[in-house]
């Protein structure tokens, strides 16, 4: 897509650009499997991030949210062979999120 700017004005200026929810959720889901502590930059601060975080605290990891960062300690959940908290796979999927999978 190309854009044509007319007149005698230079355009310029920043933009910050915004996390991806879309890129987001996998990543999180997947830091559960290296067993080390992971830290994501530039996590949107919605919804569907927020309850997958509840779900990986379930499951036994630590998270930590500062501003846009998120980190995920999933190393105590495989040392110490914790399987979390939720006995019932219906109390990990009460929780409601608009992305089309679920991450167990």
């Amino acid at each position: 897509m190309d854009y044509i700017i007319e007149g005698r004005k230079k355009l310029e200026g920043e933009v910050t650009i915004s996390g991806s929810k879309n890129a987001s959720l996998p990543i999180l889901a997947a830091s559960i499997l290296n067993g080390k502590k992971t830290a994501l930059y530039n996590v949107p601060n919605i919804h569907d991030t927020q309850i997958t975080r509840k779900i990986l605290e379930l499951l036994g990891c630590k998270t930590v949210k500062k501003g846009n960062k998120i980190v995920v300690d999933s190393g105590r959940r495989i040392r110490q062979g914790n399987t979390g908290r939720a006995d019932e796979p219906d109390e990990v999927f009460s929780y409601t999120c608009r992305s089309n999978y679920r991450e167990i």
